[in-house]
């Protein structure tokens, strides 16, 4: 028995057919991005696209900075193998291209497991490199938004290691820190200017003790 394709089409840039477009084995055709769409279900129904940018299952790739939009970051199941099914988060993961903005709708965590490190130290002199460090304010010069923290530059003078890219960086390249490294810093210098206290708390207690028996 002869069997009909039906083809739908669109000229809108970045039109996306929606399930209840398209009947099982009907496709869709975007000839403004050049890019073909049909339509299963394998107990839930969605759109799959089947090429583009030019045919070939090609995808393709642009350099987007400017977007002011919320982007999913697609999520695989497997590491290896063809690709057949990408998954997204709406609300637990999302990343905006204009202000770099990535969300993350739960616990962000860093491997830090006592196996993976080696020349384990207590940071010290902790309090010192604190007090060589300068909190700022600033207007991010690409978004305008009024932001606080730090200049990698500054950092990377008295704890390099919290700075990335590591050692000299051509102009074209933007330093980072590690924010979170910055905690193990912190409580050191926390702990001793307790102990500095503590002491100052002996004197005063010995001076007002001969002050009080005199």
């Amino acid at each position: 028995m002869a069997q009909t394709i039906r083809i739908k089409r669109s000229a809108v840039q970045f039109k996306v057919p929606l399930t209840g477009d398209l009947e099982l084995g009907e496709l869709a055709i975007n000839t403004f991005d050049g890019k073909l769409y049909t339509k299963k279900d394998n107990g839930t129904a969605s759109i799959v696209e089947i090429g583009a940018g030019g045919g070939g299952g090609s995808i393709s790739i642009t350099d987007d900075n400017t977007t002011n939009a919320t982007y999913y970051l697609g999520m695989a199941t497997a590491t290896g193998g063809t690709l057949s099914s990408l998954n997204i988060s709406s609300s637990k993961l999302t990343f905006n291209p204009s202000t770099g903005n990535l969300v993350a709708g739960g616990t962000v965590t860093a491997s830090s497991d006592e196996k993976l490190k080696e020349n384990i130290e207590t940071i010290e002199n902790a309090l010192d490199k604190v007090l060589n460090l300068r909190g700022v304010e600033f207007d991010r010069v690409d978004t305008g938004e009024h932001q606080i923290g730090v200049i990698a530059q500054e950092v990377e003078k008295v704890i390099p290691e919290v700075v990335y890219p590591k050692g000299p960086a051509p102009d074209y390249e933007t330093k980072s820190v590690a924010y979170a490294n910055l905690v193990g810093l912190l409580i050191e210098a926390i702990k001793e200017q307790n102990d500095r206290i503590d002491e100052l708390e002996k004197d005063l207690k010995k001076i007002r003790g001969k002050r009080d028996g005199d």
